[in-house]
Formats: C-alpha cells, structure tokens, sequence
C-alpha cells in the first residue's frame, strides 16, 4: 500500500539513524506486509550502497536502488526515484530525520479516506530546541480542497519538506511535475501539489510524527546558490525569480491570480543555528520574494558586472508581475521591492563599459534617482490603492 521512498547521498550516519527509527515504526505498527522502505542513492561514495543492501537483506520490507544518473536536486532526485515505486501511496523521506514509532499506525488510517495528498506535521529541530512544522491544535484536518493549506502554510517551507509529502504514485506520473521542473527545481514539488490539488479534498495530520532536523543554514544556502550558479542564474534565482516564475505557471494551470499566490503565507524560521530562541513568523509571499531580491545586492562588483543580463531580467519580470498585482493590503511590500529593483537599476546603469574600474561601494552612492518606469508604476498603484 505504502513505499517509504528515501532519496541520499553522502549522509550515511544519518541514513542509518533515520532507517533505525522506520523498522522500529514498521515492527511497532505490525506493518511489515503493508509497507517498504526504498532506498534511492544518489550516486554516494561513502558506503551507502554497501549499507542499504546489507539493509535489504535482514529486512524484506527494505529495497536499495541507486539512481540511473546523478540528480542535481532534491526534486530531481525524488522524481527520478520514483520509478522504482509500485505502491498506491508514496511517503518521502528526508534521509537525515527520524520518525516516531507511531507515525505509520496514524498515517495508514488516515490513507484510508483516500486524499488527494496527505502533510504530516514533524517537530523542526535545531540541536535540543524544536517548534512544531505547522501551528495546528486539531489531529486530523481535512480541508475540502487543497487551496486553503495552501494560502496558510504557503510553498516555501512546510509543504515542501519531502518528509511530510505522502502522495498517490500517479501524482509522479503526471506531466505538470515535469514542467514545473522545468520552470525551476526548487519549490517545483511543492508548486505541483498546489496545482495538483487545489480543487480536490487534502489531509493535514495534526500529529508531529517525525523529527525534522534543521540543516545548517550556510550548507542549505550553498548548495541551492551552487545549483543556480552552475546553471548560470543569479546566485539567489531560485528565492526570487525562480518563485515568482514557477508562480506564474500555477496560476496559469489554476485560474487562480498571480496576487493571491502573492499573498500565501510564507513561514520564515528564527533562530537557526544561533542562540536566538528557535521560532518563526509568517509573511506574504510577496515579502518572502522581497527578502531575497534584497540579499541579491550583497553580490560583488564582479558577479553584479557579470550577470548584468540575469539582474535586468529581475527587473523586468517582478516588474510586470506588479503590473498584475490588485493587493491593496500590502503596499508596504511593493514599496520594499520597489525600492530594491530601483537600487539594482542603478547599480547596472553605474556599472563601467570598458574596465572594472570603480566599486561596490562608489556605486551605492548612485542609488539616489528612481528608477522612472517602477517608480511611474508605484505612483499609479499608490493612487489606485488610496482610492479603494
């Protein structure tokens, strides 16, 4: 009925703390003919083949399989691996978080009412410290369609945690997975549960069934600023433009407008890795977007001067994505950005034709003048806004 599908690479001490906790779950649950634990490396070099298979031969509820070829991502990785799958239901599993030994009792009983997809709620962990994944009292939430979990837990956190995915095997199959990766790998997942179920009923398990264990924040933001670099995006492309992209699209498949998308609630974590208390707070998506625009102006001179072409496409998709926005509650938001995509406009129009002569700093001293056409667009949104 039920695959546990856990991607890796490279991790095998976590590996095998997380595989300890699901035989202790499946032994505990009495599910050892309901449920299998696969494998799927990605290509590891430290041991992971000759653990997994040795794995699979105490346990008949655990398989091994090793990638067909090496996934950039962690959405590449699930995606490829799921053609390995054969069960009605597909769990994925972070290779470095634990499950409780009671998870699977509740989360087979919840599959029993056949959701479109089901999110297990985790306990987020930062060394001894944890705050629940989502802020919810009840045990078993089901929304009539999935666009409501959506709106309150937004795309960038929660719901695409691979560890609280548990979905039909079809939904691997379906083609707009595919073209959302396209799009843009990080958050594809999670976009394409958006479209894949915003119109039909979903399941959030209350319970915090599994611990999720926080990455160290500077290994998370290299690897994805890794990513885009190599595939010659702006270090931040996936936080930003990536995003509003994929959003683009969601909107498209849905019918539902690029300014409610803008306006989903993005859960940002505190705390992190410092000895700040552990927490978190919600904001638009917008602002989430604004964020990273903002951090893609502590580029250097150098990368600023080499991705000229990459920075003017910031500029040009958020703005015309504004030229959509009817968010009057949020002007605040636009302004942040504005005021960002100003900054970059005239951070290019500073930038030497003939040498690298100057410096990041001298051209933060260029940053005064608007930027005519956003600042012609926020006049006009400010009016509208103060009329309604």
């Amino acid at each position: 009925m039920l695959t546990i599908l856990v991607p890796t690479i490279g991790r095998i001490q976590k590996l095998t703390r997380g595989i300890d906790s699901w035989i202790r779950c499946i032994q505990s649950a009495k599910a050892v003919d309901k449920v299998t634990i696969l494998i799927a490396d990605n290509h590891s070099t430290d041991g992971t083949a000759a653990y997994a298979q040795s794995m699979a031969l105490q346990h008949s509820f655990i398989r091994y399989e090793r990638q067909l070829a090496f996934c950039p991502s962690a959405e590449d990785s699930i995606k490829a691996a799921s053609q390995f799958c054969t069960t009605q239901y597909v769990w994925t599993f972070g290779d470095d978080d634990e499950v409780s030994e009671n998870a699977l009792t509740v989360v087979l009983e919840a599959l029993q009412s056949h959701p479109r997809f089901l999110v297990v709620n985790m306990n987020c962990r930062d060394g001894d410290r944890s705050i629940p994944g989502f802020d919810v009292d009840s045990k078993i939430i089901q929304y009539p369609t999935g666009w409501p979990l959506f709106q309150n837990f937004g795309v960038t956190s929660g719901t695409t945690c691979v560890s609280s995915i548990c979905v039909p095997l079809d939904f691997y199959k379906d083609p707009i997975l595919k073209n959302l990766n396209t799009v843009s790998p990080i958050y594809s997942l999670s976009c394409a549960l958006l479209v894949w179920s915003y119109n039909q009923p979903v399941t959030l398990v209350g319970n915090r069934l599994f611990d999720y264990f926080y990455n160290v924040p500077t290994e998370e933001l290299g690897r994805i600023t890794g990513l885009a670099q190599s595939n010659q995006q702006l270090p931040h492309y996936y936080w930003h433009l990536g995003l509003l992209n994929l959003l683009r699209s969601v909107s498209q498949h849905t019918g539902i407008s690029l300014s409610e998308l803008l306006l989903m609630r993005e859960p940002i974590s505190r705390g992190v890795g410092a000895p700040e208390p552990l927490g978190r707070e919600y904001k638009p998506c917008i602002e989430f977007i604004a964020l990273y625009v903002d951090k893609e102006m502590n580029a250097s001179f150098v990368e600023i001067q080499n991705r000229r072409t990459s920075l003017h496409e910031l500029i040009v998709n958020i703005q015309s994505a504004f030229s959509e926005w009817t968010g009057v509650d949020h002007s605040k938001s636009f302004q942040t950005i504005h005021r960002y995509l100003c900054q970059l406009e005239h951070a290019l129009a500073a930038l030497p034709s003939r040498s690298m002569a100057g410096t990041w700093a001298r051209l933060r001293l260029r940053w005064g003048k608007p930027f005519s056409k956003l600042d012609e667009l926020t006049k006009s949104w400010i009016k509208e806004s103060n009329r309604t």
